[in-house]
C-alpha cells in the first residue's frame, strides 16, 4: 500500500494552508490496470503522456471500484517506482541463487 493524493485545508481567517496526506491503498486488480496503461503509453519515454496515464488509469479503476479516490499523478508516479524497485529487488534474489 501507499500513501498519495495530497490535500489542502485552507483557514481563510488566518489564510494558513494545511496539507494533510490521504491514504490511497493500491489493489492488485488497479495494480494490473496502471501496468497495462504504462506499458501501453510508455510514460518514462515520453514524459508528457503521464497524465493520460493517469486519467486512464482512473476511469479503468472507477469501473471495478467506484468508491476509489482519484489517482494523482504525482501518487502513479511513486506507485509505479516502489513496483519496479520491489520486482528489481525480487530478480537479484532469484539472480544469486
Amino acid at each position: 500500500m501507499c500513501l498519495g493524493v495530497l490535500s489542502c485545508l485552507v483557514n481563510v481567517r488566518h489564510g494558513m494552508f494545511l496539507f494533510i496526506l490521504q491514504p490511497v491503498y493500491f489493489y492488485p486488480d488497479m495494480d494490473i490496470a496502471i501496468l497495462k496503461e504504462v506499458t501501453s503509453l510508455k510514460p518514462y519515454r515520453f514524459p508528457e503522456k503521464w497524465t493520460q496515464v493517469a486519467e486512464n488509469a482512473n476511469a479503468a479503476i472507477c469501473v471495478t471500484r467506484p468508491s476509489t479516490k482519484e489517482i494523482s499523478v504525482r501518487s502513479l508516479q511513486d506507485h509505479i517506482d516502489v513496483l519496479l524497485k520491489h520486482e528489481n529487488k525480487e530478480n537479484v534474489k532469484e539472480l544469486k541463487k
